[in-house]
């Protein structure tokens, strides 16, 4: 038996005392022992005994820190509540929550005072800035509890994010259980409390009941088991106190241990995964910063501020900075505010100019959109080069593709070839995804793709829904292509193409940068293409996608360019060329390159596979000894479900006839 029992036992001996009666003692010395002789020895144990796990987490020391958050306004219910009370424990993530109808200063004192009466009096509180949280009145109710009040970073509610978090279970759960009856989610709130108390938490491994009672509770699952056994598992088992207290303690004792390595395993794997994609940042007094604020009082609208100076270095990456005021704001917030140098005067100005691109690794608060570009971002060295090449043969590829910078790029080129257009139509436009149509609408027309057009005609504009969540604008030109002459320009087959390649040793694919566009349309056609924007009547200035003839014309310019080299074959866009040996892939690569020069294609480097033994392309893998289908493309195949709907089929006709 530990210490402190010990010496309890042996006091109570002296004075002629009951165990119980020497517990009481001591219990009266402790402000939120119960009077329950089993809760008494558990508070015992757990105040005098388990002490010692507070250096690596408070599992032993219940309720001495606790996060509070109001959550509402939800629906009005009968009893005419409409916000929520929610409290989390940090050791144990023992849940309470308590339906309030206002949110007076008054109201969530009394609320907190009756959990802490259920309970105990925390040592500390930690909430957000409401106004009711930090109110004169809740100041002096705290300071009589003796209890500190720490506030959380105003706009970054990661700092108070245990209860957030739990304030998102909670409305989650509550919003399926009264989706009949929306005006009972009050009545509610003790189920969901119970079930989440009976859940294991995934950070701790053990439910918050076991943590807080030192045993699991018996629960619906319980009662069904012993029904379906026809069993009684209730065992009434007869102890002395202290002999139940210092078992008690020992089940608590080894919960916590357990607790304690799950929650440092998942707070490694958090600190590993979240050091992947954020860097830190640190600033020091006096530094200029930007600081990210509501815009214009909306807090919907964020965006950065300033600059403003940081006033002084607060604890927890914390920092007071003078906007207007003094503000404290967590790091997160911040972004350091580089100043401008002002030019030199000079008399020269330099015919060749540095550039750099400066990548902002704040992914997580400014979202990614993807649009035309308009300024270069891949050159030479971004293409890729078959591993199997020697150091020798690599440096000497890429002593060649430096010489083509204008022609390995990811901009549209613009093609000299001429070759005869075609007629196109006009349609409305849908009401839907204007911002976003509006965002592309603005690239192409900075970029030159399209013009503003006084044409007749006008093409309906259909959005498509890409994975990261970004458009795709097409234009629907069906009705267009009905009028439009067919061109009989043969595409060339697979089989084809590959009859060509017999002995080839080494292969380059290239991909031509958004080709279609590199295509111009002659002045006469280019209101055919007309299509109706927000911003008014556009038209293409190059070749448009959705076209019947397009892919025609655009094989028709390659053949113009490349039909004459005996070392390529090219399907739409795509272009592959192919050697016996080493030294004449180089001569055929440099061929290639300037060929696409003389004519004004440009090809994406990132696309851009050069010297490979290997190749991936069409959906086929070639090599020397054999072609074969991709096995990344068969698997899809064999393991597509049999489809149930039109759509269904449709999307598996297109791969089944290709292979």
């Amino acid at each position: 038996m530990p210490s402190q029992s010990q010496d309890t036992w042996e006091s109570a001996q002296q004075r002629n005392e009951s165990v119980v009666d020497a517990l009481g003692r001591v219990l009266c010395k402790i402000p939120y022992a119960s009077s329950n002789h089993v809760s008494l020895a558990r508070c015992i144990v757990i105040n005098f005994l388990g002490c010692q796990y507070s250096k690596q987490i408070l599992w032993t020391d219940h309720l001495i820190k606790v996060a509070i958050d109001i959550v509402g306004p939800l629906t009005v219910t009968d009893n005419k509540c409409r916000y929520i009370l929610t409290l989390v424990d940090t050791s144990t993530r023992w849940p309470e929550a308590v339906p309030l109808r206002d949110i007076r200063t008054t109201d969530v004192a009394s609320a907190l005072f009756n959990i802490f009466s259920r309970l105990r009096l925390p040592k500390k509180i930690l909430s957000d800035n409401g106004e009711q949280l930090v109110s004169k009145a809740m100041s002096e109710v705290m300071e009589m509890m003796g209890i500190e009040r720490r506030l959380s970073t105003p706009y970054y509610a990661q700092s108070n994010g245990m209860v957030e978090r739990f304030n998102g279970t909670l409305k989650n759960m509550l919003h399926k259980l009264t989706a009949d009856k929306p005006h009972t989610w009050d009545k509610l709130i003790p189920a969901v409390l119970f079930a989440f108390r009976k859940i294991p938490n995934t950070t701790t491994g053990y439910p918050p009941f076991t943590l807080m009672y030192g045993r699991q509770v018996r629960g619906p699952a319980d009662i069904i088991a012993d029904i379906c056994s026809g069993t009684d598992n209730i065992v009434e088992e007869y102890t002395f106190v202290h002999d139940y207290a210092n078992r008690l303690y020992q089940d608590i004792t080894k919960a916590c241990e357990i607790a304690a390595e799950n929650t440092k395993s998942k707070l490694a794997e958090y600190r590993e995964t979240r050091s992947s994609y954020t860097r830190y940042r640190e600033f020091s007094k006096g530094d200029k910063v930007l600081i990210l604020l509501p815009q214009d009082g909306n807090n919907l609208f964020m965006r950065y501020q300033g600059p403003c100076s940081i006033r002084k270095v607060a604890n927890d990456n914390n920092y007071v900075c003078q906007v207007g005021k003094n503000f404290k704001t967590y790091a997160n917030l911040l972004k350091k505010f580089e100043e401008r140098q002002p030019n030199p005067p000079h008399d020269i100005i330099l015919p060749h100019a540095a550039v750099s691109f400066i990548k902002d690794d704040d992914v997580d608060l400014e979202a990614n959109i993807e649009c035309l570009r308009i300024t270069q971002k891949e050159f030479p060295s971004d293409v890729m080069l078959d591993e199997k090449l020697s150091p020798n043969q690599q440096n000497e590829i890429r002593l060649l593709l430096q010489g083509f910078p204008d022609t390995l790029s990811d901009l549209p080129g613009r093609t000299r070839i001429e070759h005869t257009p075609f007629r196109i139509k006009q349609y409305p436009l849908p009401g839907h995804a204007i911002d976003s149509i509006d965002a592309e609408i603005n690239n192409m027309l900075s970029s030159g793709i399209i013009r503003r057009s006084s044409s007749p005609y006008a093409s309906p504009i259909t959005v498509v829904m890409k994975k990261d969540k970004t458009i795709r604008l097409c234009i629907d030109f069906r009705r267009l292509n009905r009028i439009t002459v067919f061109d009989a320009e043969p595409i060339p087959t697979l089989d084809e193409l590959v009859s060509k390649l017999n002995g080839a040793r080494y292969f380059t694919k290239c991909d031509l940068t958004k080709g279609y566009w590199q295509i111009p349309l002659a002045e006469e056609l280019k209101a055919y293409t007309a299509f109706q924007t927000s911003k008014g009547l556009m038209e293409f200035n190059f070749m448009p996608f959705g076209l019947s003839t397009a892919a025609c014309t655009f094989q028709k310019a390659k053949i113009v360019t490349l039909g004459e080299l005996d070392c390529v074959v090219s399907y739409v866009d795509d272009v592959l060329i192919f050697s016996n040996t080493w030294k004449e892939h180089m001569q055929h690569i440099k061929k290639v390159l300037e060929t696409l020069r003389a004519s004004g294609f440009t090809i994406i480097p990132s696309k851009t596979c050069v010297a490979c033994t290997s190749i991936d392309f069409l959906g086929y893998i070639i090599s020397a000894s054999h072609v074969k289908p991709d096995p990344a493309k068969t698997k899809k195949i064999r393991n597509l479900k049999v489809p149930s709907t039109k759509k269904e089929v449709r999307s598996i006709l297109g791969p089944m006839n290709y292979y």
